[in-house]
């Protein structure tokens, strides 16, 4: 996994990906997986050569290569996969919307990338709490494995609309698809 990694390699891996609007990452197993020096940090930047990426298009493109296998996160392409780190979660949820009623209501969510899910049995919240401050840092599944974190509005956002789980239940959280999501 220490193969050298030269600076027209991101040429190439935006060269390999530009093609695909979302590639199927899942179905590429490439023969050859290398360690690139790229950083996704937790405040949603991308690092390369200790230089922010700055051109929001290419790391939104590359962000559809993006894959987790066995606790790593890599850039997949057909013939390499390139290793990188990710900070704490790859992608941040920097909007939320609500469409219809209490009993109707769906919650949706916008990611740094532009990627809008849904809150809902496929793309659940975990409301994991921040071990250092104690605090609420929820995050919520966007595919295969790749999680978003709430960023501080988007989760006030939410809170909100927080409600009992049931009658007198000490339990707080949103509906969202006919399925209860605690926030804590």
């Amino acid at each position: 996994m220490s193969d050298c990694i030269d600076r027209g390699t991101l040429d190439r891996l935006f060269d390999e990906v530009r093609p695909f609007r979302r590639p199927p990452v899942q179905t590429w197993h490439p023969e050859r997986m290398v360690d690139f020096d790229l950083e996704i940090r937790a405040d949603g930047s991308w690092i390369h050569e200790g230089g922010v990426i700055g051109r929001h298009e290419l790391v939104k493109l590359f962000s559809t290569v993006l894959a987790r296998r066995d606790g790593d996160f890599f850039l997949i392409t057909p013939t390499v996969g390139y290793r990188i780190r990710v900070e704490d979660t790859p992608f941040q949820v920097v909007e939320v919307s609500v469409e219809g009623g209490h009993d109707g209501r769906r919650i949706w969510f916008r990611t740094n990338m532009d990627e809008t899910i849904p809150l809902d049995r496929d793309h659940p919240l975990d409301p994991r709490i921040d071990p250092k401050t104690g605090e609420p840092d929820p995050v919520v599944l966007i595919r295969d494995g790749l999680k978003a974190r709430l960023k501080r509005s988007a989760y006030y956002h939410l809170a909100e609309m927080a409600e009992r789980e049931l009658p007198g239940s000490e339990v707080y959280g949103v509906r969202s698809g006919g399925v209860f999501f605690p926030l804590m």
